[in-house]
């Protein structure tokens, strides 16, 4: 896949290749004039969601986002490797393995040109998705290190309230249910999660663009004892928004370099000119197994930083939100 983004392109995918390799995606970006000040001056979103259906279109996925990234201030260079294990879940259903499935990948930016490089890499499944971004040279050097397992179907986690605003009504009914399919021995839960909306950073009113936030999963109810936080998990991913070096700090990790604006300016899960790392974690011990189970699955989002207080205070969680919006997805990846 190759072409200026906003663009569209079918595939055809293998179910038995995606059940035996694992997937990773090589995502490049430049724009179309040579020179770095062509390039647009604003952080965009880049976004990729696919749908797929097997050979006889007789089964069509949910539309499902699978990837992330973040464009740079004014800079026509970027390249990083992101786990393709959510595009790699909507094709392996072993019930319905039918060669080829065709996926229909769609990668949208607003507002800006710039042209885009999208590669499906098969990784042999002894191989974690780390050492082959370290094989390929550069690009983002936080994937994991684990091996995935083989997803065989993916479902998108739906709140009765998928509300985007931060504010104080944000976490009302936000729990949501999934049955365990027949054949399932894990889960994995795959989130992409952003904060936006900005202005000056502490101690004025930030928006959620450089306001810390943390964002949990509580698995059936059980609280403390099957919660997944990303303040635990993935904590400098989020918790550094606002500090002055909190992007400029991963330019080893893959953010790229001599960006105009503010660029070094720490983000709430994301910084210019960068991937924005998925949240991944196997929830298998917290869901009942058996199949054809109900399982709950309920979120909830804290801000570290409201209004304009005197002093930054990371530390004093809120419900009440960060003036600005949350950008999330979430999936469960049954294997």
């Amino acid at each position: 896949y190759q072409r200026r983004v906003h663009g569209q392109v079918s595939v055809a995918l293998s179910p038995t290749l995606l059940k035996k390799y694992s997937a990773v995606f090589d995502f490049s970006l430049t724009c179309p004039s040579a020179d770095d000040n062509d390039c647009g001056p604003w952080d965009r979103i880049i976004s990729a969601t696919a749908t797929c259906s097997n050979a006889q279109n007789t089964t069509t996925t949910q539309t499902v986002e699978v990837g992330r990234w973040i464009t740079p201030f004014r800079r026509r260079v970027g390249r990083w490797f992101t786990s393709a294990v959510a595009l790699r879940s909507l094709v392996a259903n072993a019930s319905t393995a039918t060669e080829p499935w065709v996926c229909q990948i769609t990668v949208d930016v607003c507002c800006e040109l710039w042209t885009a490089s999208l590669t499906l890499l098969l990784v042999d499944s002894a191989t974690s998705p780390a050492a082959v971004a370290t094989a390929l040279g550069g690009g983002d050097k936080s994937l994991t290190g684990r091996r995935e397992p083989a997803p065989f179907q993916i479902n998108p986690v739906l709140y009765p309230n998928m509300n985007t605003t931060f504010d104080n009504t944000y976490n009302r009914l936000r729990t949501a249910f999934l049955t365990t399919p027949v054949g399932a021995n894990g889960a994995l839960l795959f989130a992409l999660v952003t904060g936006h909306g900005s202005n000056p950073p502490p101690p004025v009113d930030t928006g959620c663009e450089y306001a810390p936030t943390s964002h949990s999963w509580a698995i059936n109810g059980r609280g403390n004892l099957a919660l997944f936080n990303t303040s635990l998990l993935s904590y400098q991913q989020y918790m550094a928004a606002g500090t002055p070096c909190g992007c400029v700090d991963k330019l080893s990790r893959g953010v790229i370099a001599n960006q105009h604006g503010d660029y070094p300016d720490g983000r709430n899960g994301w910084c210019p000119g960068w991937s924005v790392h998925p949240f991944i974690v196997d929830i298998t011990d917290a869901l009942d197994m058996a199949a054809g189970a109900v399982n709950s699955v309920e979120y909830r989002a804290l801000s570290y930083y409201v209004g304009s207080a005197p002093a930054w205070q990371p530390y004093n969680a809120s419900e009440q939100g960060c003036g600005g919006y949350i950008v999330m997805s979430t999936s469960v990846l049954w294997y």
